[in-house]
């Protein structure tokens, strides 16, 4: 008898705690008892199996690979979206949601936002609802759309101009007015040397959160069509490719490039491949893409793992979001290169921008 009163005041605590919500101190006053003996009943109620405690998540997204990529490569957070072998314009929509709302969550009043360009931050920015935060700033990162032709949409320019609708602060934004890449050194340190120009560019280094694309450096100077671009995809449609010389192509490739950020590119280390490009070019520093407190990364596509490996080892992306088959392939990369390597390790070819 006198242990069915236990357990049934074991039960009422958790009931009090778990059910409504009621602090231990709460309880304490309720029951009659000590506030550390409430403590150890509510443990003691979890070890005599008198309370379940069950987590439903959704099945949209993979809590394992979550937690995989977290605890293996250092994440603050990961947010991977079950894609179910979905391809295509489907696969990166889903992304692109996420991306949307992981971004809605983290944004606190005052931050200044960051923002590069690419086809799925682009539609993270279209999918993005109109929200209140308070005096948000938006920085474009990357410059204009030199090598982007009549796919401006995917801008940074533009990126920028629809987040900062969408969080109603139009007036707070910061738009760098030059292409990223310019002919040659000269027209660059000329056009640095304008006013608006040196003040948009000096903004870049108060980014408190960022939003940017993962690109990939391929062994293809076309589009190759993989899994995340489904059967619709031709070999002829062309890659979104920078407007670089053969000579600069093969100093990337001497560098070991392997993944770019705002057309700043890194080996598989992370480390900057720092080329006679850079002389030309007008873009966020990946030093300073380091020193921004929360870097998203959003990238998809089986192709894109070692860039996103080493964008996140050389410390420029902070939380990752993507879908499970890149998830896998991110990390079954980093397993292989923990591992003893086997044969000499490949370059590239050629040079293109998978954002």
């Amino acid at each position: 008898m006198e242990e069915d009163l236990g357990t049934r005041l074991l039960v009422k605590v958790a009931q009090l705690y778990h059910l409504q919500g009621l602090n231990q101190d709460q309880i304490a006053r309720q029951v009659g008892v000590s506030r550390s003996k409430v403590s150890r009943m509510v443990k003691e109620a979890r070890e005599r199996g008198l309370v379940e405690i069950s987590i439903h998540y959704p099945t949209r997204f993979s809590l394992d690979l979550e937690r995989r990529l977290e605890s293996e490569l250092g994440l603050r957070e990961a947010v991977v979206v079950n894609a179910g072998g979905v391809v295509g314009a489907q696969g990166r929509g889903s992304v692109a949601g996420a991306a949307a709302d992981y971004l809605v969550r983290v944004l606190q009043p005052g931050d200044v936002l960051g923002v590069s360009g690419g086809e799925t931050v682009a539609l993270a920015a279209q999918l993005m609802p109109t929200t209140a935060v308070g005096n948000v700033s938006v920085v474009q990162l990357g410059t204009a759309v030199a090598y982007l032709g009549d796919r401006a949409a995917y801008s940074s320019a533009e990126v920028a101009r629809q987040i900062a609708q969408k969080l109603g602060s139009m007036d707070r934004l910061m738009l760098i007015p030059i292409p990223s890449l310019l002919d040659n050194e000269s027209i660059r340190d000329a056009l640095l040397r304008d006013t608006s120009v040196r003040q948009a560019m000096a903004r870049l280094g108060s980014c408190s959160v960022a939003l940017v694309g993962i690109g990939a450096v391929s062994a293809a100077a076309r589009r190759v069509p993989d899994e995340a671009d489904g059967p619709a995809a031709r070999p002829s449609e062309p890659r979104q490719v920078l407007p670089v010389t053969d000579a600069e192509v093969a100093e990337l490739q001497s560098a070991g490039a392997v993944g770019e950020i705002c057309s700043r590119f890194f080996d598989a280390a992370g480390a900057q491949c720092v080329t006679s490009l850079d002389r030309r070019m007008v873009a966020l520093d990946l030093n300073q893409l380091r020193a921004v407190p929360l870097v998203v990364g959003v990238a998809r596509g089986q192709r894109k793992a070692a860039a996103i490996l080493a964008a996140v080892r050389g410390g420029y992306v902070k939380s990752l979001v993507t879908d499970d088959a890149t998830a896998a392939a991110v990390l079954a990369l980093d397993r292989a290169r923990i591992e003893p390597s086997v044969g000499p390790t490949r370059q590239p070819s050629a040079l293109g921008k998978l954002t």
